[in-house]
């Protein structure tokens, strides 16, 4: 999960860095940014060492420090000098071609997809609503957005969709016109699609997930980005019949999306009284903070 934004208080100051990645809730990534024709080493100068200095706590846990201006890119460790940030130069092989920028560096420390699930994996002891708020990409050739409940892996057998779950798919009007389905898979090599409501365009839609004893809902508001949600279609599952494959050790909230879409906002209500592991997720700009699986592309 990126932040931007991202606001620290120290001893002496408040300090917000452009961005901070996190794993598991963890700020693992610092980057600091500056305009094209900034130095990226004003970067490192005048804000990464500020940083380190001022908000030392935000670097217990620290990986890698980035600093750009977006043409010119160098990542480096929490210890090293100038000197020893260096440019990632390629992504997939040595004699490619290319600039070196922000973007290699991203796509070399990240996959081009990842799933992120709740800490939490027993949100079918409990009930809850869950809901998804997301700009699907106009175009793409690959599913976009994924919503569900399960284990939040990913399923080698299956283009790397999530294995153990049911879930949305919500793809670009280049994949499978653009249909939104609701989809099982038992983790056992079946998998089945559901409800499909027709493309519902290329804008900011949501999807919501609500769990209230036996049954297990989903719902979708295309168009939609607040007020009342409106749902368009909806599928229900039995929790002990149709989703008897899932329990208390793999029943994480997950999402995930491709680069090209928006997850814009996350949000998750229990409403009842939970289990002490039903709480152990932690909110942070917006997202659930969980753990992250990353899977390869799907190919339409």
């Amino acid at each position: 999960m990126l932040v931007r934004q991202f606001s620290v208080t120290g001893a002496l100051y408040t300090c917000r860095p452009d961005l901070v990645g996190f794993i598991n809730g963890l700020p693992r990534v610092v980057v600091e940014l500056k305009k094209p024709d900034v130095p990226a080493r004003a970067a490192f100068d005048e804000n990464l060492t500020h940083y380190k200095q001022q908000i030392p706590a935000l670097f217990w846990f620290n990986a890698l420090l980035v600093a750009s201006n977006g043409m010119e890119s160098r990542v480096g460790s929490l210890t090293a000098e100038w000197e020893r940030f260096f440019e990632w130069k390629r992504i997939e092989r040595e004699n490619e071609p290319g600039p070196v920028s922000l973007e290699v560096i991203v796509r070399n420390s990240t996959d081009s997809w990842t799933y992120i699930s709740t800490v939490a994996t027993d949100f079918l002891s409990v009930d809850f609503t869950a809901m998804l708020t997301y700009t699907v990409a106009g175009s793409g050739g690959d599913p976009s957005v994924f919503f569900g409940v399960g284990s939040g892996q990913p399923d080698a057998n299956f283009y790397g969709e999530p294995i153990s779950a049911v879930y949305m798919r919500s793809g670009p009007a280049d994949f499978g016109s653009g249909q939104v389905e609701i989809t099982l898979n038992d983790g056992a090599g079946n998998v089945n699609a559901g409800s499909a409501l027709g493309y519902p365009g290329n804008g900011t839609s949501r999807v919501k997930i609500v769990k209230v004893g036996d049954s297990l809902t989903f719902e979708f508001d295309p168009n939609s980005s607040s007020g009342t949600f409106v749902s368009a279609f909806s599928q229900s599952f039995s929790v002990s019949s149709d989703l008897s494959f899932l329990n208390d050790t793999n029943s994480s909230i997950f999402f995930g999306a491709s680069t090209a879409s928006v997850l814009n906002n996350v949000t998750v209500t229990v409403t009842d009284t939970p289990e002490p592991s039903a709480l152990a997720l932690l909110a942070l700009g917006g997202f659930v903070v969980a753990q992250i699986s990353r899977f390869p592309r799907r190919q339409a």
